[in-house]
């Protein structure tokens, strides 16, 4: 359109009517931004979420290997008799007091000291 050829009032609501549509597509951009975020962030939620079930449930499920009842950590004295150990290798139960120094050994070590190793994390 032509503005010379409009009069003062036309030019006045022309102005106000493009102000109007700048305002009104700024409004629209505003909504879609803050749609945008909110949806993001339930997604990140929800997801985080999920995660943490699926990480919980993990423990849950059926995993390779077999499982023993732990059988305690009491420490015995050297030579001491116990109940027999549900596992061979033994992982829990009746142990010497004193760990097996840290090495390689050219002879094998009784069950009740690498025992007391593993409670320390060998």
């Amino acid at each position: 359109m032509d503005e010379q050829k409009l009069t003062k009032h036309e030019r006045r609501a022309l102005r106000d009517t493009e102000q109007e549509n700048r305002n009104r597509k700024e409004r629209r951009n505003k909504l879609a931004k803050k749609i945008f975020l909110w949806t993001g962030g339930v997604i990140l939620v929800g997801s985080t979420f999920y995660g943490i079930v699926q990480w919980a449930n993990v423990s849950e499920k059926e995993r390779p290997g077999q499982a023993f009842s732990i059988q305690g950590r009491e420490h015995i004295a050297v030579g001491t008799d116990h109940p027999t150990y549900n596992s061979n290798p033994p992982t829990s139960g009746w142990h010497y007091e004193e760990p097996a120094a840290w090495g390689i050994y050219t002879r094998e070590l009784s069950d009740e000291q690498l025992i007391h190793n593993l409670e320390h994390g060998g």
